[in-house]
């Protein structure tokens, strides 16, 4: 896709320490030129003449049932990484194992072996994470990136930062689109379903599944009704990515979303699904359990500087639970409230994203030493 839109593009193979093979693209250099202000502080004006080599990286990690594509969707004028691109950064987007771009293994058949689906985002995070994050610093030359991550990849980072703190090293810094870590007060009515039958194995085997997260009917019937009763397009009241990510979005950009919406969900495992419920269920950031209560993973080693970008009306978290993610954080720098973004996938695909980047590459730009900075009521 990225070629499509006359864009250079490079792919990499990357095999984690467990034998996944997963798919890496590079976006070395921009097409466009920009020139945009920030206030009074910032302005940038880049061109697509550079190559890579020695540009700051950003590497990107997308969410629950998505894939790298997520970040592209919408071509130049919407979409993050093409912005990036632009504006001089050497742009990675990485994709987890059970992703259309993470179904190989060295030795296991995701259509025949059940053991390809034994895992949850920790393993994403201790181990997708790693071997993606190693092979952009590689190429480009670079021995620190900086980390921007939506929804299930920003969960992913904080299992990085807690249980292989030698990657706090590599990262400058990491700016979080729609934290998913706290999550109690998740209304996610997929979410809230799975939660009512945890301790129900053959309800659970039935309506999500025993390998790749494949829902029923039963399982999603209540979300697609409050749904039908919010947002008029029936394909996405259908569709379980939008159902358990966010369907209350006043602002989707619709040619984005029709182009969007026949390329999800990616297949996700059910430990995935069920280990965000989990959260929900126990009210803390832990670890996949048999039972609700799992050890917790310990957010005092994430040193990384810290961004959070939420909005108040995400149906996957509240902001109660994005301030007590904040409150645990070392080296938080921003906490950015865009309080008229809609849900979780607003951050992607909303119609008008302009301050949503600006406020990434300011955040990028910032020097993550200063006093913490908290600002409300963005666009």
């Amino acid at each position: 896709m990225v070629k499509s839109y006359g864009y250079p593009v490079e792919s990499f193979e990357v095999q984690t320490e467990d034998g996944y093979i997963l798919d890496l693209f590079r976006i070395p250099n921009g097409i466009q030129k920009r020139s945009k202000r920030l206030g009074d502080q910032f302005s940038f004006s880049s061109s697509s003449s550079s190559e890579g080599k020695g540009k700051r990286v950003v590497f990107m990690m997308h969410g629950l049932m998505s894939n790298s594509e997520s970040f592209i969707y919408g071509g130049p004028s919407q979409s993050l990484a093409f912005w990036l691109a632009d504006t001089g950064y050497d742009v990675f987007l990485g994709n987890a194992r059970g992703s259309i771009y993470g179904q190989k293994h060295t030795t296991l058949d995701p259509q025949k072996d059940s053991a390809f689906w034994r895992f949850c985002w920790e393993e994403i995070g201790t181990k997708d994470l790693p071997a993606l994050i190693d092979k952009a610093l590689s190429v480009s030359g670079q021995t620190k990136l900086s980390y921007i991550g939506h929804n299930e990849g920003t969960t992913s980072f904080f299992v990085l930062g807690s249980e292989r703190p030698e990657y706090n090293k590599k990262l400058d810094r990491q700016i979080s689109l729609g934290p998913l870590v706290f999550m109690k007060n998740s209304n996610a009515e997929v979410f809230k379903n799975i939660q009512q039958h945890l301790n129900t194995k053959s309800w659970l085997m039935k309506n999500l599944g025993i390998n790749a997260f494949a829902p029923t009917h039963e399982l999603v019937e209540e979300a697609e009704s409050k749904c039908m009763s919010k947002q008029s397009d029936e394909l996405i009241c259908k569709n379980i990515y939008f159902l358990i990510n966010g369907y209350n979005s006043k602002q989707f950009n619709q040619t984005t979303i029709k182009q969007f919406i026949s390329r999800v969900p990616s297949t996700a495992s059910v430990k995935e699904v069920m280990h965000f419920v989990q959260l929900r269920a126990s009210g803390r950031f832990q670890k996949y359990s048999n039972t609700t209560q799992g050890n917790e993973f310990d957010l005092s080693k994430v040193v990384v500087p810290v961004a959070l970008f939420y909005t108040p009306d995400d149906q996957l978290y509240s902001s109660d639970d994005v301030q007590l993610l904040a409150g645990k954080l070392p080296n938080l720098y921003k906490l950015l409230n865009f309080e008229k973004l809609n849900n979780n996938l607003d951050f992607l695909y909303s119609e008008n994203l302009n301050n949503v980047h600006e406020q990434v590459w300011k955040a990028l730009k910032e020097d993550t030493e200063k006093q913490n900075e908290v600002e409300l009521g963005l666009e």
